[in-house]
């Protein structure tokens, strides 16, 4: 992602903090036991050998974004450290965890406005929030790997499901405007990259462990209409109207909210602190105009890669 990242930096801070404080913790996981002492987080911004990501390094770096990070990660009582690198990657169009580490790389910043800047918006869906959301959402996917290694959290079915799953629950919980800027984006960035890949599919595209970018466009939608099923809200109602989420999903999209959200308060929310959540929720983060500068004049900028010879493969 060239152009400002500054709004995209701030969001991405923002969304890890409070993707551990934005839900209430309900009384009975008072009864569980203290979650352990503080584990840091270490960051790095690794200086890039390929110089079309150096305004993206600068960027991110002058705007202290993994600082914001480490900060508004607090909340989350960690058993072991975990590093966070924002990094080049020689080429490869990825961003993954392993080993208490998650490595986010600049090829994928730049390639997700790429494509956001080449696609066609669906009605009430905005290029600015595929941009902010998509950016937060894979952020956001890859610290849920870590949490489910870190906090030993048990997954049933495909990991990458899952982390989807999280990372989209969390940014549901921020309120109805934030959350339909993320899902929106969200969901935005995967039927983009479906279409930009403009080619048939093969049975070997079935083998990925991630699902393929129409399904996890799809799943985004259908958790974001369970939350307003499950909530009583109508944030996202324009996906029945406009018949993008088809009605042979819907009747399963509150049961798979409720799903995500069972879980996240079993095994998750016992290792949040409190009294850090409630400081951090009390700040507000996310401004009308993020993302907004990030739009291109006219196109795509130069020196990006151009559109999907392979997926993305954020891991």
């Amino acid at each position: 992602m060239k152009r400002s990242i500054q709004a995209v930096a701030l969001m991405a801070a923002v969304s890890l903090a409070a993707s551990w404080v934005a839900f209430r913790c309900p009384p009975a996981m008072a009864q569980m036991p203290k979650p352990q002492s503080v584990t840091g987080i270490v960051i790095n911004y690794v200086e890039p050998t390929d110089p079309a990501h150096r305004a993206i390094y600068d960027r991110l770096r002058k705007r202290q974004v993994l600082e914001q990070y480490k900060e508004f990660m607090s909340p989350l009582q960690l058993k072991r450290a975990l590093s966070v690198a924002l990094q080049g990657c020689d080429g490869q169009v990825n961003a993954w965890y392993s080993n208490g580490k998650i490595t986010y790389c600049y090829e994928m910043v730049a390639v997700i406005e790429n494509v956001v800047a080449k696609a066609n918006p669906l009605p009430g869906f905005k290029l600015e929030d595929a941009i902010v959301g998509a950016f937060v959402q894979i952020l956001l996917h890859e610290t849920s790997h870590a949490v489910f290694d870190l906090l030993d959290v048990p997954v049933f079915g495909r990991e990458e499901d899952a982390a989807d799953a999280l990372a989209e629950f969390v940014l549901l919980q921020f309120g109805d405007k934030v959350a339909r800027r993320t899902l929106t984006g969200t969901a935005f960035l995967w039927r983009a990259l479906e279409l930009a890949e403009n080619r048939n599919r093969t049975l070997e595209d079935y083998s990925d462990e991630h699902g393929t970018h129409g399904q996890r466009f799809y799943n985004a939608l259908c958790l974001a209409y369970g939350s307003d099923l499950v909530q009583g809200t109508k944030t996202f109602s324009d996906f029945i109207e406009n018949n993008l989420l088809p009605e042979s999903r819907r009747g399963q999209c509150a049961k798979e909210y409720r799903h995500v959200q069972i879980s996240f308060e079993r095994l998750i929310l016992p290792h949040v602190d409190k009294a850090l959540m409630a400081k951090v929720r009390a700040t507000e983060w996310l401004k009308p105009e993020d993302g907004t500068d990030l739009l291109p004049p006219s196109g795509p900028p130069d020196g990006l890669p151009k559109p999907l010879s392979s997926r993305p493969r954020p891991g």
